[in-house]
């Protein structure tokens, strides 16, 4: 090949990246969304972990729940003594001590179940994350951007809001939800 012909052939190749990458930006943003609750709900992994959690709450109530019934049981016990006596006295000071140890049982029950579920929802999102990645790069796309499939839910505005605030695609193409191969991808991976 004369050096005149590789020179038009290179010109010609870095034309047509040009022309490419111009029809590329005019064609605009390729964009893909995922229902995300549906993803983080309907993985295996997220379905087991959320069971654990239901698991271990349910016995930990069911061990308060027992040392509830022995309160009230003594609580009855103080029923049968003399108002006043010293043995009343005594119990009535036993019982308030253990029903605020109780209530405060009750609320760290409570804020360790907030704190698994919120890091389980973490974890969830953040391997649907990855897996959303995967997808955007095998089809060659600008972003993937998460939507909400259900109505608003909610009777009060505490409970509307953070619906509506969390759902950052308002419309879109069914063509491109691709809630089910990102969910694929999740699952090959477990």
């Amino acid at each position: 090949m004369r050096p005149v012909s590789k020179w038009i052939v290179g010109a010609a190749l870095a034309a047509l990246v040009v022309v490419g990458g111009a029809a590329r930006t005019f064609e605009g943003p390729r964009i893909a969304v995922v229902d995300m609750s549906r993803l983080v709900s309907t993985h295996k992994k997220s379905r087991d972990e959320q069971a654990l959690i239901d698991q271990w709450r349910a016995a930990n109530q069911q061990l308060l729940d027992e040392r509830a019934k022995e309160y009230r049981a003594q609580v009855a016990e103080l029923d049968s003594l003399q108002p006043g006596s010293d043995g009343y006295l005594k119990k009535g000071k036993e019982l308030r001590v253990r029903k605020f140890e109780l209530e405060a049982e009750q609320d760290s029950l409570q804020d360790e179940f907030e704190r698994r579920v919120a890091r389980s929802l973490s974890d969830g999102h953040a391997r649907v994350a990855a897996a959303c990645k995967t997808y955007l790069e095998s089809r060659d796309l600008d972003a993937v951007l998460q939507y909400a499939s259900s109505p608003v839910k909610g009777t009060k505005s505490s409970e509307v809001i953070p619906e509506i605030v969390v759902r950052s695609v308002v419309a879109f193409r069914g063509s491109v939800d691709a809630t089910d191969a990102v969910l694929a991808i999740l699952d090959a991976g477990k």
